[in-house]
């Protein structure tokens, strides 16, 4: 063999070689690689496991707030009715033992009384229809829902001296989703506007509701006269756990529930800002939130 031809096969065995090692190292590398996808994937379902348990709590967590506060509103819904039925039914009782009661006295307060009793029967209504756990989408009007919610917190906002302006069209407005879950929004942004009225002291105290419609586009906006969100904390009040209540009177899980809900089963959106409104002439400024719909 020519010296030619042995360093020509010794430099064919060097490339062989070099390519058995660059072959070995691209198949460990392939393999560390694939055991890092496998690592990465693992990871990924284990945090959208924890972000689904997470986000099943805040949810339940907020639900429970709600009751906690329809609570307040059946007692404040119920106390008049009830005071007035029982202070009927003593007083056509004492009227009879003395002797004096009217020609028309019983089937008057008789007639008080159904009346009464009607209107808590209604209220129970209002109640069951905002527990439902019914999961699936349903055609159902906005309006009424606005309104059933509307009547939860009528006795509270009354006894609280707040008054609540509503500019609601009459018409029906049907949307496939969850009735449900929008009075859950509706009712935790009314009960906010309650609190930081109540909080504040506000003399004269105002909540309003319009709905309106444009360009396919549902709004709900409810807005009060606080005086306004704060600008360092405007960008922060929807996240998690962010209160500006005492530990004892808020979560901090309402506004990020609600808007969670609007995005994901309605999508939709929810804001908030800071505005000025009139009424009667008198100029009123606070926070405003919107609930904007596609139709």
């Amino acid at each position: 063999m020519s010296d030619t031809d042995s360093i020509w096969k010794k430099r064919l065995e060097r490339e062989r070689a070099s390519r058995k090692e660059a072959e070995k190292l691209l198949e460990e590398k392939a393999n560390e690689l694939y055991e890092l996808n496998q690592s990465l994937q693992k990871r990924v379902e284990e945090e959208v496991a924890k972000s689904k348990e997470r986000e099943a709590f805040l949810a339940e967590q907020s639900k429970l707030a709600s009751m906690g506060e329809m609570i307040g509103n059946i007692a404040h819904q119920w106390r008049q009715p009830l005071s007035a039925i029982t202070t009927t039914a003593s007083a056509l009782k004492l009227n009879q033992q003395l002797g004096i009661l009217g020609e028309n006295e019983i089937e008057e307060k008789a007639d008080m009384i159904i009346n009464k009793a009607n209107f808590l029967s209604n209220t129970i209504d209002d109640f069951r229809n905002f527990f439902k756990a019914n999961k699936e989408k349903v055609q159902f009007n906005i309006i009424d829902v606005i309104y059933n919610i509307k009547n939860i917190v009528h006795a509270t906002f009354q006894n609280n001296q707040i008054k609540l302006i509503e500019q609601i069209p009459q018409e029906h407005t049907q949307y496939l989703g969850l009735p449900g879950e929008l009075s859950q929004v509706i009712l935790n942004l009314f009960n906010n506007a309650k609190d930081i009225l109540l909080e504040k002291n506000i003399e004269t105290k105002i909540v309003k509701v319009q709905v309106f419609s444009s360009d396919e586009k549902f709004y709900i906006t409810i807005h009060d006269n606080a005086g306004g969100v704060p600008q360092n904390i405007i960008g922060k009040i929807f996240e998690p756990y962010f209160t500006t209540k005492h530990q004892a009177q808020g979560t901090g899980i309402g506004l990020y529930m609600s808007r969670e809900i609007i995005n994901k089963h309605f999508n939709g959106q929810i804001y908030v800002k800071n505005e000025t409104f009139e009424l009667d002439g008198v100029e009123y400024f606070g926070a405003c939130f919107t609930i904007e719909l596609t139709l």
